[in-house]
């Protein structure tokens, strides 16, 4: 894990910004959300909302986190501050930056583990809608009067945003916990229940009948739970190679 040093973080020098309310975008945030449903369940809310309001308090405006050649990077206003593996979901990559243990070129300090614990459970109440108050302000686009909507219905129509789908939420998700036994829901084109764990999805890609197998549910699967069940197989898939160019580590495991 690579760690990059974030200059004049501390609270002592000139350049701190206690001012600081804007991180990531509201896309960016939805992708935050579903990782952290999914790594953490019930409590990741909470510990997502903890994680937003500590990079609340650091300076500068906009954070980013985006893939870049095999990692995971995290930028604030252009500059990497953070860089880990890149099958690190991004709700892990947030905690992994702001939690934990000091390391040497440290200029701010991390919440320690037993603190950031504390602070997530007295948010055990948090609702989704809360986090996006940690959202970037939108630009406010130029009012085109020849399309101005007078009605009350129409104007309410334009303001509220689509739902996101699931789907277009969890393709970003990639490596999680790959031996995990607990069996996940997922349904076919009919609506039926598709149970499956990923310890499952792990033991099937090693053999060519597994794979067959994996392909041919993956081909009936519904459309919301396609591309969710696809990315996770190509997580697994890369926790299998990369245990194949380590056998001295990872053995048969």
């Amino acid at each position: 894990m690579q760690v990059t040093a974030i200059s004049a973080i501390n609270s002592n020098t000139n350049n701190y910004n206690p001012q600081f309310q804007a991180n990531f975008s509201e896309a960016q945030l939805k992708t935050l959300v579903a990782a952290a449903k999914r790594s953490e369940g019930v409590y990741g809310l909470p510990k997502l909302y903890t994680l937003l309001e500590y990079m609340n308090e650091l300076p500068g405006m906009v954070a980013k986190i985006v893939t870049r050649k095999g990692s995971k990077v995290l930028s604030i206003d252009g500059k990497k501050v953070f860089s880990t593996h890149d099958y690190v979901n991004n709700f892990g990559v947030l905690k992994d930056f702001l939690t934990g243990e000091r390391y040497p070129n440290d200029t701010f300090i991390r919440m320690p583990q037993s603190v950031f614990e504390s602070q997530w459970w007295r948010k055990r109440s948090c609702r989704e809608k809360s986090i996006y108050r940690f959202a970037l302000p939108k630009k406010a686009a130029k009012p085109d009067v020849n399309s101005v909507k007078t009605s009350s219905r129409s104007a309410k129509a334009i303001s509220v945003p689509p739902e996101p789908k699931i789907a277009a939420l969890e393709t970003q998700i990639e490596n999680i916990k790959p031996y995990s036994v607990v069996k996940e829901i997922y349904r076919d084109k009919k609506g039926k229940r598709v149970l499956i764990s990923n310890i499952d999805i792990l033991s099937k890609s090693k053999t060519a009948e597994g794979i067959a197998e994996l392909d041919s549910m993956e081909k009936n699967m519904n459309s919301t739970f396609k591309p969710v069940f696809a990315q996770k197989r190509k997580a697994i898939a890369l926790e299998i190679k990369k245990q194949s160019e380590r056998p001295e580590i990872y053995g048969n495991k």
